[in-house]
């Protein structure tokens, strides 16, 4: 029985081929290890360098009865929040902040400093406090817009942290707004991240600000909600300058669902645009006039109202006393009304950005 026999040509080709394979794969695994490497060192490289803008939030919250030193019991409650400018302008989120809590900022090198509240923002979360320091750290703000997979690195200080605590997940864009004129829409960042507060800084890959972390989505503890950074700029810089923002008001609530027949056959016929009247809040602009539950508002000073949220940024970006025009559909007729429009109450329902708050 012969054997038939391999060419050597064959032989050298196949070992070739498989010499070739094991350089690509072992190549591949280099370049793959230099990339994880790569990432390592640029984020411990933006953690180094940013972390000093990062502070910590101490409330100082005394509870006691009757004024009586010895029954005061002293406890605290902590947030997150980053340096703004150099002269001691720190921001962190309107919901860190208390009504009557004393405030201090604790630094990376534990400074304790007391702070004093310059304004807050509830509509847009976001406090602006200061302490008398300077020359501090302060972080860049991010150049460009976000496109949704772009990386972003939280920095904050947690409970069992020694010092500063640092992850990293996806950016991605949502539909999360207020409905306010200056409240852009949220980011959210996907990241398996431990209980950081409030507050902290989210940072790009080239260590500016995207953000700043607000609180977890709804059922979705992997998954932070972030203030944009230029909601910061902007709302931080009115703080500054006027301690507070004022807002024009109405005084209705409108839900998007129409739970009456009639109101929902005028929104078909006005092709689902405009603002229903759901509810008028008692001695408001609205209530004064005799707006109606079924009202449906489809123009203010003559420009088309398309939805609620459209309608609340409209509202909110004048300023209370302004004379508005509203062109209402009731019944099937079309009405013309005239009011000068109140303020935003600071607080309304404690619900922030929420349909089911006043306009």
């Amino acid at each position: 029985m012969t054997q038939s026999k391999v060419p050597l040509r064959s032989i050298l080709e196949v070992g070739g081929l498989v010499v070739m394979i094991a350089l690509l794969a072992g190549c591949r695994m280099v370049s793959e290890e230099n990339t994880l490497e790569a990432i390592e060192k640029s984020i411990q490289r933006i953690t180094q360098h940013a972390g000093e803008s990062v502070v910590v939030i101490d409330l100082i919250i005394k509870e006691g009865q009757n004024g009586a030193a010895d029954s005061i019991k002293i406890t605290h409650r902590y947030g997150s929040g980053f340096v703004y400018r150099s002269d001691g302008i720190i921001i962190t989120t309107d919901g860190v902040i208390g009504s009557d809590d004393s405030v201090r900022v604790i630094t990376q090198q534990g400074e304790m400093i007391p702070a004093t509240l310059i304004g807050r923002d509830f509509e847009t979360n976001i406090c602006v406090l200061k302490i008398n320091k300077t020359d501090l750290l302060t972080l860049p703000l991010a150049e460009n817009s976000i496109v949704n997979g772009s990386l972003g690195i939280m920095m904050g200080n947690t409970y069992y942290s020694e010092g500063l605590c640092c992850s990293w997940g996806m950016i991605n864009r949502t539909w999360i707004g207020g409905g306010d004129f200056l409240d852009n829409k949220l980011f959210a960042l996907h990241i398996q991240w431990p209980e950081v507060q409030s507050g902290a800084p989210v940072l790009n890959v080239k260590g500016q600000l995207i953000g700043m972390a607000e609180g977890h989505l709804e059922d979705c503890k992997s998954s932070w909600t972030v203030i944009p950074a230029k909601t910061i700029m902007t709302v931080a810089e009115k703080l500054i300058a006027e301690g507070s923002i004022t807002r024009g008001w109405l005084g209705i609530r409108s839900n998007p669902v129409c739970p009456r027949e009639k109101t929902a056959r005028l929104m078909k016929q006005w092709k689902g645009k405009g603002t229903v009247v759901s509810s008028i809040i008692p001695d408001s602009p609205a209530d004064q006039i005799g707006i109606q539950v079924g009202d449906v508002i489809v123009s203010l000073n003559d420009k088309p109202v398309i939805c609620v949220s459209d309608f609340r940024r409209l509202i909110t970006a004048m300023s209370p006393g302004t004379e508005v025009l509203l062109d209402i559909i009731r019944d099937g007729e079309e009405l013309v009304l005239k009011t000068r429009l109140g303020r935003l109450p600071s607080h309304p329902e404690r619900q922030r950005r929420s349909i089911r708050r006043s306009v």
